[in-house]
């Protein structure tokens, strides 16, 4: 998690903080598939940073689901048409 600190009031606080996310998959025959996600939010005064983090974390699994399906979709299918042409 990269985090940002800021001054308010002469106090330090979190105004900033990003998470992101990898995942590297084996598709086989010396294949793969990555897919990466980050979500960056900037913090206003008074709100709860643990709330923000754990809607980071859920909207990050979210778009990592998302990706994969899309890359899923269209990079298998074309794997597949690679991996035919070849056998």
């Amino acid at each position: 998690m990269y985090v940002v600190v800021g001054y308010r009031e002469n106090i330090d606080v979190i105004t900033e903080f990003r998470i992101g996310v990898a995942h590297t998959m084996n598709l086989g025959n010396y294949e793969s598939m990555r897919i990466e996600a980050s979500v960056t939010y900037s913090v206003e005064e008074g709100e709860d940073t643990s709330f923000l983090k754990t809607h980071a974390q859920q909207e990050l699994k979210n778009l990592c689901r998302e990706t994969y399906l899309a890359q899923r979709r269209v990079g298998l299918r074309s794997f597949e048409e690679e991996r035919k042409k070849h056998d």
